[in-house]
């Protein structure tokens, strides 16, 4: 396991993935930047959990809000401003 090295005292790195609904990360132990679960899913395609712009809670969504913060208001909002746009080709 790739251990930090602070003053000559190994410390272990935690997952950098931060968790939807949450506002922490992911406590497990990593080589690199993720815990072996959430790299493998990373090799896989999964969508990385964003913070969300109004709490910071993690979030999968492109808008990069939560629900409890709009996140269907301003989905719906981008859906009709592009459907009005295609309208008045």
């Amino acid at each position: 396991m790739k251990m930090s090295m602070n003053n000559g005292q190994r410390k272990e790195m935690s997952c950098n993935w931060l968790l939807v609904g949450k506002t922490h990360f992911c406590e497990k132990s990593a080589r690199d930047q993720y815990c072996a679960s959430h790299a493998f899913k990373i090799r896989k395609g999964v969508i990385i959990p964003q913070p969300c712009k109004g709490c910071g809670r993690g979030t999968k969504s492109r808008v990069q809000l939560c629900v409890q913060c709009g996140q269907g208001k301003e989905r719906a909002y981008i859906y009709y401003k592009k459907k009005n746009m295609r309208g008045n080709e």
